[in-house]
């Protein structure tokens, strides 16, 4: 599976709507696996800005597979895992 990966982080900045794009130093973000794979990474979201939902977009190439949405609510985990 190959294509394109949109993340949108929407949340409050000074108490009005925004939202944030999730790039790799400026670039689309892109995946390209054979089986399962797991992809992590961290986002640091400017001071000011309170998070609230985050929209993930997987827009594969291939015309075989559909493209996939799906809305999270934004959670915060502490270092001791707690929610």
């Amino acid at each position: 599976a190959k294509g394109k990966v949109s993340i949108e982080i929407h949340g409050l900045r000074d108490g009005k709507p925004n939202t944030l794009t999730v790039t790799n130093d400026g670039k689309e973000l892109a995946f390209s696996f054979r089986y399962f794979q797991r992809l992590e990474g961290s986002v640091e979201v400017p001071e000011g800005f309170e998070p609230r939902s985050v929209h993930i977009s997987v827009l594969p190439t291939s015309k075989k597979m559909e493209p996939v949405e799906q809305d999270f609510a934004w959670q915060v985990i502490s270092e001791e895992g707690d929610i």
